[in-house]
């Protein structure tokens, strides 16, 4: 007599292997990769002033065990004064809903934050000429991030 085996379907075997389908074929966004491009798509990412000239930007990126968190950071020539180019970047953050932190007010720094995908971004905006060591002539500074 010849024996059968039991081939009942083994359901926990099977939603493993649609889990792993579904994240190979449609993709996996993680937090990080969510958060980045929300900043991305944020206004600011992108904006120009004629009183700074871009000289580059930088993007933290998602290497490693534990990466940090995302951010932008855009570096600046200006040509004119700092107060003026503060206020016209404050002015078109506050446009796009960015609250500005008075606390943190100083001649040479300014914060603001706004909640983007459900979590608090900042942005850093500052004259401090060492913020930007790629760009060694860089006067203006603006990182925007989950820091």
């Amino acid at each position: 007599m010849i024996k059968r085996h039991d081939k009942s379907f083994n359901w926990p075997r099977m939603s493993s292997i649609l889990i792993i389908l579904f994240l190979i074929l449609g993709g996996c966004s993680s937090d990080w990769d969510i958060q980045m491009n929300n900043l991305r798509d944020d206004p600011l990412a992108t904006a120009q002033w004629a009183e700074l000239k871009l000289l580059g930007s930088d993007q933290s990126t998602q290497k490693g065990h534990k990466p940090t968190s995302p951010r932008i950071t855009r570096c600046y020539k200006r040509t004119t004064g700092a107060e003026e180019v503060f206020e016209k970047v404050i002015d078109a953050a506050k446009q796009n809903d960015w609250i500005e932190d008075s606390m943190v007010k100083s001649p040479d720094t300014r914060v603001a934050r706004k909640k983007i995908g459900g979590s608090e971004a900042t942005l850093l905006i500052t004259s401090q000429k060492n913020r930007c060591t790629m760009y060694p002539s860089s006067d203006f500074v603006i990182t925007i991030g989950y820091l």
